[in-house]
């Protein structure tokens, strides 16, 4: 399993529907010439940066707009030569950002530009203090409250009849042993497991170490014990979350992202590693109620307090519902964005 290409994506029957202003890789074989953007980059900036040109319909596309918000990519509003407000999803900001190559001077540059660049984790100052940015703020990750929320377990049921199984460990995160930490994830699976039979894990398959993974589960006898489902969309993935008992996340760098997020916001509770201390200083909210695990044998007990008690496993849930809603669901958290979006 893996999806690693939008040919491979294509291959299995996953459908690209085409959307105004989205433009796919396949334009991206040619440099255009300094004539081609003379009516809004200076000369000094195309030379820079010429590779990058390349995304030109795209940058067109956002030079239609008074202003824009940007995340991953913040080079494109940087050479749309529009104002914008940024904000981080990881590894753009803490890995790509220390590169001294072209694309690590860009998204310095770029992030350093922004009229304003929004930090939702402890860690995003320190790299901003060691790239010199000074233009940070501390805002939420928002998330649409009714978009993400707790609701009928769609897939379980057919779960269960695939594979017998009674109490389901989800895992959204990519394969990756060292920043997600997946070796130690199975690992504790394995170990839960072997007192709870009819555990599942239910994994989508992407990610660097998706063969290796895939080895380890045979070696370790698991196969049987693993659901692989394949990459989806937002809508499928919040109904993959109702759907599971628990959310396995990662465990090494210490900071929730996105995969916690929506795993918190829909009431599904979450094992992962989390540095508490930090995020109890740095959170009006406080740090999320995840279940803290650092290695197999942690996340092995946690997955067996939550399958021994139905109460607890409901109780974990409704506490990470209730600490989203006052992270990022509240009406006033959105009015302070568009606060910040006015100005």
């Amino acid at each position: 399993p893996g999806v690693s290409t939008l040919d491979e994506a294509t291959s299995i029957g996953i459908e690209f529907p085409h959307i105004e202003h989205v433009v796919r890789p396949g334009v991206l074989d040619y440099t255009p010439q300094f004539n081609e953007v003379a009516d809004f980059a200076t000369r000094r900036k195309f030379d820079a940066w010429r590779s990058y040109y390349a995304h030109l319909p795209t940058i067109r596309a956002l030079r239609e707009y008074d202003a824009l918000f940007i995340i991953q990519a913040p080079y494109l509003a940087y050479l749309s030569e529009r104002p914008y407000i940024a904000t981080h999803m990881g590894g753009d900001i803490w890995y790509e950002c220390s590169r001294d190559d072209l694309l690590g001077r860009l998204q310095r540059a770029a992030f350093a530009n922004a009229n304003l660049l929004i930090a939702s984790n402890p860690w995003s100052f320190a790299f901003a203090r060691r790239y010199g940015f000074r233009n940070l703020v501390c805002m939420p990750t928002l998330l649409d409250p009714d978009d993400y929320s707790p609701g009928n377990p769609d897939f379980r049921d057919e779960w269960m009849r695939e594979t017998d199984g009674d109490f389901f460990v989800l895992t959204t995160a990519r394969v990756d042993d060292l920043f997600k930490g997946s070796n130690l994830a199975l690992r504790g699976f394995q170990i839960f497991s072997e007192k709870h039979a009819r555990a599942r894990l239910v994994l989508i398959g992407w990610g660097a170490d998706v063969e290796r993974h895939s080895g380890r589960i045979r070696e370790l006898g698991l196969a049987g014990k693993v659901i692989w489902l394949r990459p989806a969309g937002k809508r499928r993935l919040i109904r993959y979350l109702r759907s599971a008992h628990v959310l396995l996340d990662q465990f090494v760098l210490g900071y929730f992202g996105m995969t916690a997020l929506e795993a918190i916001a829909v009431g599904t509770p979450v094992v992962m590693r989390l540095e508490e201390a930090q995020y109890s200083d740095f959170l009006d909210a406080g740090p999320p109620p995840v279940l803290n695990s650092s290695d197999e044998a942690e996340i092995a007990s946690a997955l067996t307090a939550l399958c021994a008690s139905k109460d607890f496993l409901k109780q974990a849930g409704e506490r990470n519902r209730c600490w989203f809603m006052r992270y990022s669901g509240d009406m006033a958290i959105r009015e302070r964005y568009l606060d910040l979006l006015t100005v």
